[in-house]
C-alpha cells in the first residue's frame, strides 16, 4: 500500500474519531443536569469538516465518512446543508488561492457567510452566487438543483445474444443521457429518466450476406423512481423500453428493480432483479432458419457488492441466475472519476452457453456538465440505476 493510500486511511480514521468524540461531548453536555452545554450548528459543521480540510481538500473517502457520521447526529435539513458546504469546498480545489480551511465561516475564508434571513440555509449560505474566486457557481437554486445529477455517456459496445442465432456478434457506439431529480426531498425520494441510442455493425460477413443486414440500430428509454434513506438503505424501480431495428423490427419492454444497504461508508450489498415485459414475434426466411422468431427480454436476478475506493473509483460486481438455458449470470460495472466533470465508465454482463448465451461489454466516458462525477455515488438524487443498454436489457429468442 502506498504512502498516499495510508495517509488517506489515517485521515479518514482521524476524521471519524474526531466527529464521534464531538458527538460524545454533545451527549455528555445534554446528560449533565447541572449545566447543559448548548452546541451551535456552526460548531457541529466545523467538527465534521475541519479534520478533512487539514490539507485543504476533501477526498471522496473523507466525504463518505463525514456523511456517515452526520446521519447519526444531524437532521435531514442539516445534512443537506452539510452536503452543500462540502460541495462548496470541493469546488475550491481548482482555485489558485486554496488553503486549509476550518469548516466554519471565518473572516479570512472564502467560505459562505452566515445569514439569519428567513428561508436561508441553516447556519450560513453554503453556495454563494459569486464566491471569492469571482467565478459564478453553477450549484445555484435554479441550476444546480435541476442539473447537478444530469450526465451524458458515450461508449463503445461489443455484444452478442440468442437473437443472433449463434452466428453473429456486433460492435457499436452508444450515446445516452441519464437524469435524476428530487420528488420528495425530506425522505430522499427521486425520479430518474434517460435514453440512449446504439448504432452497431454485424461483424460476421456470412451473416450479413444471408440476412441482408448491414447495421443494427437500438433505441433505449428508461424511467422510474428511487429512494436513498438516511439509514443507508436504498431502492429503485424502472421501466425500460427498447425499439430494436435489426433483421426484424421489434418493440420490447422490461422492469428492473434494485435494493441495497450501505453497511460501511464505502461498501454496499444488495439485490437486483429484471422481469420480462413485452415480447414480439416476426417471420423470417433465411438459409439457416425459416419460420417465426419470438424475441423477449430475459428475466434474471442477482446479488451485488458495490465498493468505493480511496481514489473515488466505484466498482460493482454481481452474480445470479437467468431464466434461460444459461442459468449462470455474472457481470460488473466501474465508474472512475477523471475530474469533477468527466469519468471513465464500463459495464459487462455474461450468460454462459454458446448458442443461448449472451455476452456484452462496453466502455467509454460519462460527462457531467454541471460537475458531480466525484460525488456520483453520494449525491442523494443521482440516478440509482443506469439507462438500459445491452448489458441490462438482454434478449432471448424462441
Amino acid at each position: 500500500m502506498g504512502k498516499d493510500a495510508m495517509g488517506s486511511g489515517r485521515r479518514c480514521f482521524c476524521l471519524a474519531l474526531s466527529a464521534l468524540a464531538w458527538l460524545g461531548v454533545c451527549v455528555a453536555g445534554r446528560a449533565d443536569d447541572a449545566a447543559t452545554i448548548p452546541v451551535a450548528k456552526e460548531d457541529l459543521y466545523a467538527a465534521l469538516i475541519a479534520p478533512a480540510m487539514a490539507d485543504g481538500r476533501i477526498t471522496v473517502a473523507e466525504r463518505e465518512v463525514i456523511l456517515t457520521v452526520a446521519k447519526r447526529i444531524l437532521t435531514a435539513e442539516q445534512i443537506e446543508e452539510l452536503e452543500k458546504r462540502i460541495a462548496w469546498y470541493e469546488r475550491q480545489e481548482s482555485a489558485p488561492d486554496v488553503r486549509p480551511m476550518s469548516g466554519r465561516a471565518e473572516p479570512g475564508n472564502a467560505a459562505p457567510q452566515h445569514s439569519a434571513g428567513p428561508g436561508q440555509p441553516v447556519g450560513m449560505v453554503a453556495v454563494p452566487e459569486v464566491p471569492a474566486t469571482g467565478i459564478p457557481m453553477l450549484d445555484t437554486p435554479t441550476m444546480g438543483r435541476t442539473f447537478d445529477n444530469l450526465y451524458f455517456s458515450s461508449t463503445m459496445d461489443g455484444f452478442k445474444a440468442p437473437v443472433d442465432f449463434g452466428l453473429n456478434s456486433h460492435f457499436g457506439w452508444n450515446n445516452g443521457v441519464n437524469w435524476g431529480l428530487p420528488l420528495w426531498e425530506e425522505i430522499g425520494l427521486g425520479m430518474q429518466v434517460g435514453a440512449s441510442m446504439n448504432y452497431a455493425v454485424p461483424l460476421m460477413p456470412d451473416f450479413r450476406a444471408q440476412t441482408g443486414t448491414n447495421r443494427r440500430s437500438q433505441y433505449f428509454t428508461t424511467a422510474g423512481l428511487f429512494q436513498r434513506t438516511s439509514s443507508g438503505f436504498n431502492w429503485g424501480g424502472v421501466y425500460d423500453f427498447l425499439w430494436d431495428d435489426y433483421y426484424v423490427n421489434m418493440k420490447l419492454s422490461q422492469l428492473r428493480f434494485q435494493a441495497g444497504y450501505a453497511f460501511t461508508p464505502t461498501d454496499e450489498l444488495g439485490a437486483q432483479v429484471t422481469v420480462r415485459g413485452q415480447g414480439e414475434t416476426a417471420f423470417v426466411a433465411f438459409p439457416f432458419f425459416t419460420g417465426n422468431v419470438n424475441w423477449e427480454p430475459i428475466t434474471n436476478g442477482a446479488i451485488y457488492w458495490q465498493h468505493v475506493w480511496l481514489n473515488g473509483a466505484l466498482t460493482k460486481s454481481w452474480i445470479g441466475k437467468a431464466d434461460t438455458q444459461s442459468d449462470l449470470m455474472f457481470g460488473g460495472y466501474f465508474h472512475v472519476p477523471l475530474s469533477d466533470q468527466m469519468a471513465l465508465i464500463g459495464m459487462g454482463n455474461f450468460l454462459v452457453t454458446p448458442d443461448k448465451g449472451s455476452t456484452t461489454a462496453m466502455t467509454g466516458i460519462a460527462i457531467y456538465p454541471w460537475g458531480g462525477a466525484r460525488r456520483a455515488r453520494s449525491n442523494r438524487f443521482a440516478p440509482l440505476m443506469p439507462v438500459s443498454n445491452n448489458s441490462t436489457f438482454m434478449l432471448d429468442r424462441d
